[in-house]
């Protein structure tokens, strides 16, 4: 899943100074054609959606397409990947953070959900739905001057419908506030209290979560909005900025739902993964943590300038053994603050008994150039990683890549 965030982040293009040691290449190639970014895969299923530009005129058009894949390689069928358009004219991920998202509609069916201008320029979530002709229903219908943005639809068949996730920003303040839709108009309930990073949904689930900011600390925050009126629940009450938080089921904990999140001072500087689990009594309390200035210390201490972003779990982790994975990206800081223009993407693994992350891979070759947008999909019998190469090129800027991983099904 693409990063959902409140604030860009410009990156400096210095040199860098490596603080992850290259593993052996895991055949990470590129593949699609030139331009491609953003691949979200369907739950399940064979079929991808991303992103890719092209220029009419001097404008650059923002396209979604669906790709079918091939299981045994963990390419796109064809060779572009340009198997059905399913939209056009989206908004832009420097504006909307967010490309087409998989949902399921009231009958069970993948439907795509993006975000693009309606006619009066402000940003709206728009639907499509499998059935020709492709036709893309816009589905909000927020009054100027407020975008909505960071589009998220459940996956969860077992409801009638879909609900969608998406921020909401005045266009002059860049205020955020969050809303929700059911997959044909907005409800009117707002949350207020979402601070800095994502909200993401429990798998097959209408559970939300989110950072909480009402407190002296970013707390992570849920709530049900199936429910006839919906409350959020604060679940953790302990020290650090909560930014990024995921739930997820443990395998090794025979399918328990836990919670991933990212800690540290802002959405884009953040240095340890952090794992809750709820005991009996109903708290969420710290389970497992992952600390990257650890990871990559040495007998000087730890890598001060080293950081992590976008922790996303592998949701067939219980189809390769009795480990949780997740994907992350790694990259260090330079002495100004802002992040060097090279980062790579990593895969961790978590069992029951500490120490908990034994399991650490890095899954791209280790070539110098930014990476983003990590992804995973489990084919025939390999799990391979996805992540979109960001080259600062113009011409060339964005470029899909996948990498093996040598985990298969047991």
């Amino acid at each position: 899943m693409s990063s959902r965030i409140i604030a860009q982040t410009t990156y400096i293009l210095i040199v860098f100074v490596a603080c992850c040691t290259p593993a052996t290449a895991q055949q990470d190639v590129r593949f699609g054609a030139p331009g491609s970014y953003d691949i979200e895969f369907e739950p399940g299923g064979l079929r991808a959606a991303f992103m890719d530009d092209y220029d009419h005129n001097g404008t650059t058009i923002h396209l979604a397409w669906v790709a079918y894949m091939d299981p045994d390689t963990g390419l796109f069928q064809s060779t572009n990947g340009h198997d059905i358009l399913i939209d056009t004219h989206l908004s832009s991920m420097e504006r909307s953070f967010n490309g087409p998202e998989w949902g399921f509609t009231n009958n069970g069916e993948a439907a795509i959900y993006t975000t693009k201008d309606d006619a009066n320029g402000v940003m709206q979530v728009y639907e499509t739905r499998f059935h020709l002709p492709y036709v893309s229903t816009q589905i909000t219908f927020e009054p100027e001057p407020r975008d909505c943005f960071a589009n998220l639809p459940t996956q969860d068949r077992s409801i009638p419908e879909a609900y969608v996730a998406f921020g909401l920003r005045n266009l002059g303040s860049e205020e955020a506030g969050w809303t929700l839709a059911d997959g044909t108009a907005p409800i009117d309930d707002e949350l207020d209290d979402v601070g800095a990073g994502a909200f993401r949904w429990v798998p097959d689930s209408t559970l939300l979560l989110y950072p909480n900011d009402a407190g002296l600390h970013q707390q992570i925050a849920l709530i049900d909005v199936s429910d006839h009126a919906p409350q959020p629940r604060v679940l953790t009450t302990d020290d650090g900025e909560k930014f990024d938080p995921y739930g997820f089921y443990a395998p090794e904990f025979h399918g328990e739902m836990l919670i991933v999140t990212t800690i540290g001072s802002s959405f884009r500087n953040t240095w340890e993964l952090r794992v809750y689990r709820e005991n009996q009594q109903g708290d969420w309390n710290t389970f497992a943590s992952w600390d990257v200035r650890d990871y990559f210390g040495d007998e000087n201490g730890p890598c001060e300038e080293c950081r992590i972003f976008s922790v996303e779990p592998v949701g067939s982790s219980a189809e390769l053994g009795d480990m949780s994975l997740f994907t992350v990206q790694v990259f260090r800081l330079g002495p100004n603050g802002q992040p060097f223009n090279r980062s790579y993407v990593f895969l961790l693994g978590m069992g029951s008994m500490p120490p908990y992350f034994q399991f650490v891979q890095q899954v791209d070759d280790g070539t110098p150039i930014w990476r983003q947008d990590a992804e995973s999909w489990l084919g025939t019998n390999e799990l391979f990683v996805y992540y979109t190469e960001r080259t600062g090129n113009p011409a060339t800027d964005r470029q899909l890549h996948r990498c093996r991983t040598g985990l298969f099904r047991q």
